[in-house]
């Protein structure tokens, strides 16, 4: 019986160690965009983070700190766990949302500015140019295996900040998270760059075409004008979403790094 007993407890601390990795592997999944979407079942999201915390559970390190014994103890570990996955979520999620506000911006300057698209990947109402702009953004991610990475540094999170060892500052970890918002718009920009451009040196030109033949309409020829151009600059642009692309990646893979560390 002396024997049996520390291990049946080794089994209990397995076991309370694993629902502890699966709480943060959970809070990821629920917010990071694609793997999160309600498109994919419910059953699929368990089972996949299951397995994963089954096969990280035995990667991880010694726990610095004691490990929680009580109840309230152990529930307060468990709901620190689940917000960690959550922010890193909600990081990689700004990135995707940086799409969406140059969407807009190139909605507005092409007289697509009243139509929306309902995106189920990101379940809210997208512009026209934010969801094609989407797409391309979404299946380069998975194409260079952005979704792997993620989880990469999820493992790696587990050295960067075990279980248990939370810091919470008291400033600056609310002035980062703002920041990001700043991160945000500026990709945002750069995405919808090129079509504000043009667009601008399209109305000046319009304007000074309606003053020297003010018997055109310049509603009427000016919607058809703007938007053919503005696919036609998205079009040409390509190249350049896809390098604007694979900043963002790895800007939002160092972000989230920082996230762990800021809470190390």
């Amino acid at each position: 019986m002396r024997e049996i007993l520390p291990t049946r407890i080794f089994e209990v601390d397995v076991f309370l160690l694993y629902v502890l990795v699966l709480m943060r592997i959970s809070g990821l999944l629920v917010s990071m965009p694609i793997l999160g979407s309600r498109n994919i079942p419910m059953f699929t999201k368990a089972g996949l983070a299951g397995i994963l915390a089954m096969i990280i559970t035995p990667l991880i390190p010694p726990l610095s700190s004691e490990f929680p014994r009580t109840l309230s103890s152990f529930v307060l570990t468990g709901a620190l766990e689940l917000i960690i996955g959550i922010g890193m979520g909600f990081i990689v999620t700004i990135m995707f949302s940086a799409v969406q506000i140059a969407g807009e911006l190139m909605d507005m300057q092409t007289g697509f500015g009243m139509m929306n698209i309902f995106n189920p990947a990101m379940e809210t109402q997208f512009p026209i140019f934010g969801f094609f702009l989407f797409l391309i953004w979404a299946m380069f991610f998975l194409l260079i295996d952005g979704h792997l990475a993620v989880i990469r540094v999820l493992c790696e999170s587990y050295k960067t900040l075990p279980i248990g060892n939370i810091y919470v500052p008291e400033k600056g970890l609310g002035l980062e998270m703002a920041k990001l918002g700043s991160v945000m718009f500026i990709y945002g920009v750069r995405l919808a760059g090129p079509v504000l451009v043009s667009m601008l040196l399209t109305y000046a030109v319009l304007g000074v075409f309606g003053r020297a033949v003010p018997q055109i309409n310049l509603l009427i020829i000016g919607f058809p004008i703007t938007i053919g151009l503005g696919l036609m600059i998205i079009g040409i642009c390509i190249g350049i979403y896809v390098g604007v692309f694979e900043e963002m990646m790895k800007e939002s893979i160092n972000e989230v790094r920082l996230f762990l560390r800021g809470l190390g």
